[in-house]
């Protein structure tokens, strides 16, 4: 069985890359799924920083796995 933290509640990068690594010590996994929300109305994501930190994780060795809309304008300027 495996377990997947998720940043859920994360309200930026710097929250997200602390939930990340007290999960990761806590899980003894490398699996994550990044959920970046500053909307609490709605909970919608914020696709610029959850890619932002998929990208920070993915280069520390972490399997990613996001939780975004689908933006064409996020997804083009990445």
């Amino acid at each position: 069985m495996y377990i997947m933290p998720n940043t859920s509640w994360a309200r930026n990068t710097g929250e997200a890359v602390w939930i990340t690594h007290v999960a990761k010590n806590a899980a003894k996994t490398d699996l994550i799924k990044i959920e970046i929300i500053n909307d609490n109305k709605h909970l919608l994501p914020n696709n610029y920083q959850t890619a932002k930190m998929c990208e920070i994780l993915a280069k520390e060795g972490f399997k990613v796995f996001a939780y975004m809309n689908a933006d064409l304008y996020a997804t083009r300027d990445m």
